[in-house]
């Protein structure tokens, strides 16, 4: 296929573009807020505690990865044509239900019987568990309202549950409770919620029938594989940290990743559209849509985080010491190395909403095996030399290899995918730009907030410039945006 897509987006592509610019705008708000909100724990906590934190939360998660799995199904089979998504609700929670209870048996033993493995106190571990068990209600409940075609307002809604989070966690974390109040505060919100989306969203549950059941196990049983691959190859490197290195190193990365996070955005509020719409059509047989609406995406996704990678790689600890605090001091060759595997995460994230949206969530976890393979090795071949400098270029080469053996998948079962040739104007501009910031740093060095925010907005300001002059489909896509956005939110069509 050549590069050449119509200006005038397809019918398929404007469900994704309209969804996706609802998530994005509620993305960019929810960043602002969350952001303060990390610069504020940073500079209270420090990195050590900022780190306990982060650990705690990537515990979490990992045990959180079958209901991940269990969420794609419910999200893909209730997207699929005729088939109830209140039921594919109900089939989610049943199994949430029997895996919250038995994770909650095995702490409770465990702490009655050898208290000393959990490596932390009765509050921590309680709080630790009220996030658990209130993510599982949360993540099935926003994939069942994605599975109805609403993955932008699941977005916004997700973005909201952010930005209440974050001011909960602030109030605890002032008042004096430290990372248990962290805790506090996102298990409290995250119910909060969720019970309020169920109230007033058209999202319902009713009880699955034997069918249902077997039909989110049929898809599960790749998904929930997958998932928990991903869930260990994304946390694995938090989880060495914090163990063999402390704490205070595990911030470090943990707040490198999220000061990039940013440039995830566009791919991440892609992704979910596109698999809902690639699952929607896939099913009525209409393969050559799907693999437009893929190629269309992939050549926007990373459209922010090219920049950010060059902008992290021109002035990296100048932004890790600013936002941060002087405990951050010497760590910004884990921002500049971190901000490559941003960028191809981006990629890996839509192909991967590709495969599950046509019912082939088997090549996603092929693909992250053999990547979280390679991971391990590297980590455990090159940790005791080179610290935590093993772990991020650990991150990114395996990532490297996860992402090439999506392209060698995608061209083996769907055809020949050619890269888009509008990439090229991202990375074209992302160069100028990170010439320019190089120089301003140079010239004027970054001793604050003030210059810090001053050489970066004339580096946003020459990337867009170029963007809007090079990529006139961009441009135009812009506008549209912006318009569809508008409607929406006003509800016209």
């Amino acid at each position: 296929m050549d590069d050449r897509e119509d200006d005038s987006d397809s019918s398929q592509f404007i469900n994704i573009r309209n969804q996706a610019s609802l998530s994005l705008a509620g993305n960019f708000v929810d960043a602002g807020i969350s952001f303060l909100g990390l610069v504020l724990f940073a500079n209270v906590l420090g990195a050590d505690g900022l780190g306990k934190f982060y650990v705690i939360l990537a515990i979490v998660k990992v045990c959180l990865f079958p209901i991940a799995g269990i969420g794609q199904s419910v999200m893909k089979r209730g997207s699929e044509s005729d088939l109830d998504p209140a039921t594919f609700f109900g089939g989610g929670l049943a199994y949430g239900a029997v895996y919250a209870l038995a994770i909650g048996a095995i702490v409770a033993t465990v702490f009655a019987v050898a208290p000393t493995l959990l490596q932390y106190g009765p509050a921590i571990v309680a709080g630790a568990f009220a996030v658990f068990a209130s993510r599982i209600f949360y993540m099935l409940l926003l994939d069942t309202y994605r599975s109805r075609g609403k993955t932008g307002f699941a977005t916004l809604t997700d973005n909201a549950h952010g930005i209440v989070e974050t001011g909960a966690q602030v109030a605890f974390l002032l008042a004096g409770f430290g990372v248990i109040g962290l805790l506090a505060g996102t298990a409290l919100t995250t119910m909060v919620v969720a019970l309020v989306v169920l109230w007033a969203s058209e999202v319902s549950v009713e009880r699955p029938s034997v069918a249902t059941l077997r039909s989110i196990a049929d898809f599960a049983q790749w998904s929930v594989v997958t998932s928990g691959l991903g869930t260990i190859y994304d946390r694995l490197p938090v989880l060495i940290l914090g163990t063999f290195l402390g704490e205070a190193v595990a911030g470090y990365y943990t707040s490198a990743m999220r000061l990039l996070m940013l440039g995830s955005y566009v791919g991440g509020s892609i992704a979910p559209a596109l698999m809902v719409r690639v699952s929607a059509v896939s099913s009525d047989g209409n393969a050559d849509s799907s693999l437009d609406d893929f190629r269309l995406s992939t050549a926007y996704a990373a459209v922010l985080a090219i920049p950010i990678m060059f902008g992290s790689l021109a002035i990296p600890d100048a932004l890790m010491v600013t936002v941060f605090g002087p405990t951050f001091s010497g760590t910004g060759a884990v921002l500049a190395v971190l901000s490559l595997y941003h960028v191809v995460n981006t990629y890996d994230t839509i192909a991967d909403s590709f495969f599950d949206g046509s019912d082939r969530p088997d090549l996603s976890m092929k693909t992250r095996t053999v990547a979280l393979a390679v991971r391990v090795a590297l980590i455990v071949t090159l940790l005791p030399r080179f610290g935590i400098t093993a772990v991020t270029v650990a991150v990114v080469i395996s990532h490297i290899v996860d992402l090439s053996i999506v392209a060698l998948l995608l061209r083996s079962e769907f055809g020949r995918i050619a890269a888009p040739t509008r990439v090229a104007y991202q990375l074209g501009s992302g160069v100028i730009m990170w010439g320019i910031v190089n120089y301003l740093a140079d010239s004027y060095p970054i001793t604050g907030w003030l210059s810090l925010l001053a050489v970066v907005g004339v580096g946003a300001v020459v990337y867009v410039s170029l963007m809007f002059v090079l990529d006139e489909y961009l441009r135009h896509a812009a506008i549209d945006i912006g318009r569809d956005t508008l409607r929406t939110l006003v509800g016209t069509s």
